[in-house]
Order: C-alpha cells, then sequence, then structure tokens
C-alpha cells in the first residue's frame, strides 16, 4: 500500500482501517507479515524509537531505509509532510478493501 518514498503516521492508518493507532502499533510490533512497517511514524513524523526489524540481521535505522528510498528528513529528524499519506489517500488506495499491512 505504501511505496518507497512515501511515509504514514500511525494515526492515518489507524483512520483508514477503522481502527486505532495504539492498536495499529501493536499489531506492527508483531506482525511478521508487515514488509512495510518502517513506513509508519509517529504523528511527530518521526520513527519510533523502540522499532524492531522482524528481520535480525538488518543493522540499518528506520530513517536510513527511507531515507535510502527517498524519504526526505528535516534537520531536526521529521520526515517531509509533502511524502505523507494522509488517512483519505490511504483510505482511496485501499477502495473498499480492509487493510492489514502497510
Amino acid at each position: 500500500m505504501l511505496k518507497p518514498g512515501e511515509w504514514t503516521t500511525y494515526g492515518d492508518l489507524a483512520e483508514a482501517m477503522g481502527s486505532h493507532a495504539m492498536a495499529v502499533g501493536q499489531h506492527l510490533a508483531r506482525c511478521e507479515d508487515c514488509e512495510n512497517a518502517y513506513r509508519v511514524l509517529g504523528s511527530d513524523r518521526r520513527p519510533r524509537a523502540n522499532f524492531t526489524w522482524s528481520d535480525p540481521g538488518e543493522t540499518r535505522t528506520c530513517r536510513e531505509v527511507l531515507k535510502d528510498e527517498g524519504v526526505t528528513f528535516s534537520s531536526t529528524g521529521a520526515a517531509d509532510p509533502a511524502q505523507r499519506l494522509a488517512a483519505d489517500q490511504l483510505r482511496a488506495r485501499l477502495g473498499g478493501r480492509n487493510a492489514t499491512a502497510p
């Protein structure tokens, strides 16, 4: 659903799915099938400090991977809001389907 160079927030994803940000975060933290969970950021536009990869061999940070994909960050570490997919854009991509992974 989220393409390289794009990101969203837990809140936006939750709103698009009809859920809550906390539930989305808990799901993404446990879901081994959610390959793009690193593209989901906090409302402050920053990756969560406690994010862990399901692949123990991955040593890059979320920010490093996002930067490699084209996401730009401010000097304070916030992702560019122009690259954010808001809840309405996520819903449009879903086309009425229920989302389970970013």
